[in-house]
């Protein structure tokens, strides 16, 4: 008798052993109040509609590659940015889908890529949150086409005028403004600057400086 019951013995053994092998381990994630927040090293590799840059730019696909890089898929080009390690701004390199010529924008130019409208390229230059300029680049004659400070948001219109505020000084201004948030402005220990309405033409190159003052908030 001692061989069944030795045999039923060693069965048992095997089928808690599995049992115990194929059953999960309890949950051993630390509550959602200890953990610290991860660094971001999320690379996304599908692309996905995005609006880049200054207001009235074209929408283009958006992938990022790696850490500090970053693609833009429009029409007939495509940008790459890859930020500078020493100092603002970013490598910006273009590739022309139609001929898949690549190229860069000059060294010499520091600025952070603000989107695409058309064969223009357009570059927001500065540090600062108040008077900063803006470069168009000429994807085809690959050059720099026009550089101008600005305050405020600049904006591409309907009629692909390129609408800015040029920064004005109080002294410089024939007809004062309405400025309705002055007083909110300052509460919360904000100044007040103005800038002039330009508009820049985009396909005919050419600029108009209205007589027209906008006040803007500055830090």
């Amino acid at each position: 008798m001692q061989h069944p019951l030795r045999l039923l013995f060693v069965l048992a053994t095997v089928f808690v052993f599995a049992f115990c092998k194929n059953t999960p381990a309890a949950d051993k994630t630390a509550p959602a109040d200890t953990k610290t927040a991860a660094a971001d090293t999320t690379t996304f590799t599908t692309p996905r509609d995005t609006l880049v840059g200054f207001k009235g730019m074209e929408r283009s696909g958006y992938t990022r590659p790696s850490r500090g890089a970053a693609e833009y898929a429009y029409q007939h080009y495509k940008i790459r940015t890859v930020d500078l390690p020493n100092e603002p701004g970013q490598a910006i390199v273009i590739t022309q889908l139609d001929s898949n010529i690549t190229y860069s924008v000059p060294n010499g130019i520091k600025g952070f890529f603000s989107g695409v409208y058309g064969n223009r390229l357009f570059i927001d230059i500065g540090t600062g949150p108040d008077v900063r300029e803006l470069l168009i680049y000429d994807l085809k004659a690959k050059k720099a086409l026009h550089k101008a400070p600005y305050v405020g948001d600049p904006e591409v219109l309907d009629n692909g005028k390129l609408w800015y505020l040029r920064p004005a000084k109080e002294e410089e201004i024939t007809k004062m403004p309405d400025c309705p948030d002055r007083a909110e402005w300052e509460k919360n220990g904000l100044s007040v600057g103005y800038g002039q309405i330009c508009l820049y033409n985009l396909s005919a190159n050419s600029e108009i400086r209205k007589s027209e003052w906008r006040c803007v908030q500055m830090q």
